[in-house]
């Protein structure tokens, strides 16, 4: 069974994946409208992702209610809002000064600086069955509009090295902070340790307790998860 609870109501299908669907496979969904109206039906490829997940997912059909375009129109409005904010703090962190400086006029820094914790892998840090790579080291950082996520690893599958594709931390409530960067120098192979650093938005009062990170490579393959994350 690639499904744990198949619900069907009225105008609702909800769907909860079992154990049994693996990061990348791709399942594709068909479902026939009763009202005979055209389209008749609308077939759908879900694909598992190690991390990401969309809790709802609305469809409209032809022919559309105003509130259908209104919601559309909000919707647009909101994505074209967000990317000015994007772009706004882009524009203002590349075209200041570079180094400290730059940290400092932009305020991702203050005058105190930046704190920083280093994570004992497998007592305060955990990693878990399965990860692609074995975590060696980590540290965290905490400056005032931002933290950090420092973590070296070792590839011990000579055949394939690995590179992030994406990385979430998300609290044990189920919240979670806003990623800015994923980086890391070079794919890592066996040759080589290889560090990836993680870069997320938080306020002051923000990211308190613990976190769990996740990492993946292209397509949402040969995942990472490492628990027990705090910061400073």
């Amino acid at each position: 069974m690639r499904f744990s609870l198949v619900d069907l109501g009225r105008n609702t299908l909800r769907l909860v994946p079992s154990e049994q669907v693996l990061p990348g496979e791709r399942l594709r969904l068909t479902v026939l409208f009763q009202d005979g109206s055209v389209p008749r039906g609308a077939a759908f490829v879900l694909v598992a992702h190690p991390a990401r997940a969309e809790r709802l997912i609305e469809v409209w059909r032809q022919p559309r209610s105003a509130e259908s375009y209104q919601q559309e129109a909000m919707a647009a409005r909101a994505e074209t809002q967000r990317c000015h904010e994007e772009n706004a703090r882009l524009r203002a962190e590349y075209e200041g000064p570079g180094g400290i400086a730059g940290l400092l006029a932009t305020g991702i820094i203050k005058e105190e600086g930046v704190d920083a914790k280093y994570l004992l892998v497998n007592k305060e840090l955990h990693q878990h069955p399965g990860n692609a790579l074995r975590t060696l080291r980590a540290w965290s950082y905490r400056a005032p509009a931002r933290v950090a996520l420092s973590v070296e690893f070792e590839n011990l599958d000579a055949a394939h090295p690995w590179s992030a594709e994406g990385a979430s931390l998300v609290s044990r409530t189920g919240a979670s902070l806003k990623t800015l960067t994923v980086w890391q120098k070079d794919p890592i192979s066996r040759d080589q340790l290889g560090r990836v650093v993680v870069e997320a938005e938080a306020t002051p009062d923000a990211a308190r307790g613990t976190y769990t990170l996740k990492l993946w490579g292209p397509g949402g393959l040969r995942a990472i998860t490492l628990s027990g994350v705090t910061f400073p």
